[in-house]
């Protein structure tokens, strides 16, 4: 397929006009959002009411544009091998930093038996998974049975919520959320959000909330424009005593991947926790991480890390002793540590 034919088809569609994080408030029932990353991928999205993606891409090889329902057939060889490389970077990720819980948004995958995430873990690893519809949405959430246990108690396409048990750590309440598009779906996520959090317990929330809370947070496309979505989610931190992370590493947490003027960058991914997590830990830090294998960067919640001491121990070498003045050098440094 070249390219002119598939930026005939967004135009007709009116895709062009929107970017990542936008609300839409009146979405069309059964609407295809083609994508096309690079040379290596084809992803077809259906948006309002579920229906069989086989039936979507039918729909489209039977249309002028056939040729694209032929290209997706080619391209879906690169799929095994890309989503090998993700599955080998969490491998990665988990080991190199001590992971013990993680959220995965936007899997497009529909059953465990298609993972391959979970054979490059290992036999210490749980699994809860919420199914993509098609090739759109999906998440999945992997911790450590050995240090942990998770009790999921609410679950929708937007989010997973659930008690967490971390072994000499007490007890959290965690959500992965993967926000809407729809205004309406996403009005529904802090609803349920709010009934789930008047209990007194430490409380995380990450994912990809899909919007942004300032201009600060945007780089490229569209003025940003203080959208409902970010007015509920202010609300909600408001009204439930929530509060954004400080992180480091880069700025933007998403990129459409695209180059010179037609690049995007955007902070969509956050976490945010409660006062009473805040005041049960030692620190909290969000760490973003570099662009592997998705559009969007791993970002990192450090609650339960101790913080580390900087005290060095003392060293003495036998030969120092032979030098007239060690011994009034040594006083003075230890009146400076331990006091007269």
């Amino acid at each position: 397929m070249e390219d002119n034919i598939l930026n005939e088809y967004v135009e007709e569609k009116g895709f062009n006009e929107v970017e990542e994080g936008e609300i839409l408030t009146d979405l069309e029932p059964a609407v295809i959002e083609v994508t096309l990353k690079g040379n290596q991928e084809l992803m077809l999205r259906s948006e309002g009411p579920s229906k069989n993606i086989s039936q979507e891409v039918k729909a489209v090889d039977n249309s002028s544009l056939g040729k694209k329902g032929k290209l997706l057939k080619e391209l879906k060889s690169y799929g095994g091998a890309k989503k090998r490389e993700a599955a080998l970077y969490l491998k990665e990720f988990v080991r190199d930093n001590d992971v013990l819980f993680v959220g995965l948004v936007e899997t497009k995958v529909s059953s465990l038996e298609n993972l391959q995430i979970l054979g490059f873990l290992g036999d210490k690893w749980e699994s809860f998974m919420v199914p993509s519809d098609g090739l759109s949405g999906g998440i999945l959430l992997l911790w450590r049975k050995d240090l942990a246990s998770f009790l999921v108690l609410e679950v929708s396409s937007q989010v997973i919520i659930g008690n967490q048990e971390v072994v000499n750590k007490g007890c959290w309440l965690v959500s992965t959320v993967y926000g809407s598009r729809n205004m309406l779906d996403r009005k529904s996520l802090w609803e349920n959000l709010e009934k789930v959090y008047a209990d007194n317990k430490p409380v995380v929330i990450g994912g990809d909330f899909d919007f942004i809370l300032s201009q600060e947070e945007k780089r490229g496309g569209k003025i940003f424009v203080f959208s409902q979505g970010a007015k509920d989610m202010k609300m909600f931190m408001s009204n439930n005593d929530f509060h954004e992370v400080g992180f480091i590493g880069p700025k933007f947490t998403w990129c459409n991947n695209k180059s010179r003027g037609g690049r995007i960058l955007e902070r969509l991914d956050r976490c945010i926790i409660n006062s009473i997590a805040m005041n049960s830990i030692h620190l909290a830090l969000v760490k973003h991480l570099s662009r592997i294998a998705s559009d969007h960067c791993p970002i990192i919640l450090e609650v339960l890390k101790p913080v580390e001491s900087h005290y060095r121990g003392m060293h003495f070498e036998d030969v120092w002793a032979t030098y007239h003045g060690a011994f009034d050098i040594m006083e003075k440094n230890m009146e400076k540590v331990w006091g007269e």
